[in-house]
């Protein structure tokens, strides 16, 4: 009982929180890539993740309260992802080799 515009309104925030979450992983994943072998690669891996869990976690929870008006519905989450999926086949590949350069100068 939402009025069409106003889930029009969730589903654009949704698209932009899936193109945010995706250059947080695309950050994540440059540093993942920046580290050395063996253990020390794998114990960056494992925090990176669960630290991208974390952070995901809490914005789709938010999102839910926020913009979701206490609920996060199916519709949200598939435009989340279809935010994502549009990000990682446009500008993915630029901001990875962005946040390369970055790691690399720290």
């Amino acid at each position: 009982e939402m009025p069409v515009y106003a889930q029009a309104v969730q589903a654009g925030l949704a698209l932009l929180l899936g193109v945010g979450l995706g250059i947080i992983y695309d950050a994540f994943k440059a540093l993942r890539l920046s580290a050395g072998s063996g253990k020390a690669r794998r114990a960056l891996t494992a925090a990176a993740d669960v630290l991208f869990c974390a952070v995901m976690a809490f914005a789709l929870f938010s999102f839910g309260l926020g913009p979701g008006e206490g609920s996060l519905r199916a519709f949200m989450l598939c435009c989340a992802g279809c935010g994502w999926g549009l990000y990682a086949l446009t500008l993915s590949p630029l901001a990875l080799r962005f946040f390369s350069f970055v790691v690399k100068g720290v």
